[in-house]
């Protein structure tokens, strides 16, 4: 989850410091949550569920980080 939560967290703060609008704000924090979900397919997990099985979960996007994202999109369509 944190894959996608910092970037997340990291957009919303750059966007405040430069004066975006919400909506602007919540757009880029939703497509730096889907990158950083996205990054996760590169990854050998190493904790969790997927830890037990580190080679047949590498491709696959984190399910924790992919929710983020999905709410992260969620929140930017529900207020545009």
């Amino acid at each position: 989850m944190l894959d996608a939560l910092v970037p997340l967290l990291e957009a919303l703060q750059s966007a405040a410091q430069r004066g975006e609008p919400p909506v602007a704000a919540a757009a880029a924090a939703a497509a730096a949550a889907r990158t950083g979900a996205e990054s996760t397919k590169l990854m050998a997990a190493k904790v969790g569920r997927a830890g037990w099985i580190p080679d047949r979960a590498k491709g696959n996007v984190d399910a924790g980080a992919h929710a983020v994202a999905v709410v992260a999109a969620a929140v930017a369509r529900a207020i545009s």
